[in-house]
């Protein structure tokens, strides 16, 4: 079975970026949601950039972790872990099921 095509597209909205994640990860594509991830990191305003670029990265962890590629996987864990941390703006919603997903401690 091909696997799906993740848009393209230059906006996506937070509440859209967090359920097609979810959706990714539940069917195990961590490298789809991660580039959902990213698109929302990119088109995010400045001040939240942080938390999606730290989710982006887990998501790649994740796919790491998938390849077979522990080393990888810890070193993109880390970085997201204190991304997250380092965030003090407004969580979105659907933050916490998406942390489980990624298995980052929230």
């Amino acid at each position: 079975m091909p696997y799906p095509q993740v848009p393209a597209r230059a906006e996506i909205a937070e509440s859209v970026a967090v359920a097609e994640a979810l959706r990714y990860l539940d069917d195990g594509l961590p490298f789809h949601a991660h580039e959902v991830l990213e698109q929302r990191w990119r088109c995010a305003p400045a001040e939240e950039a942080t938390l999606w670029k730290a989710l982006a990265q887990a998501a790649a962890g994740r796919t790491h972790a998938a390849r077979g590629n522990p080393v990888g996987e810890a070193r993109l864990r880390e970085r997201a872990e204190l991304g997250i941390r380092a965030y003090g703006g407004r969580r979105p919603d659907g933050l916490r099921a998406l942390l489980e997903a990624l298995r980052i401690s929230p």
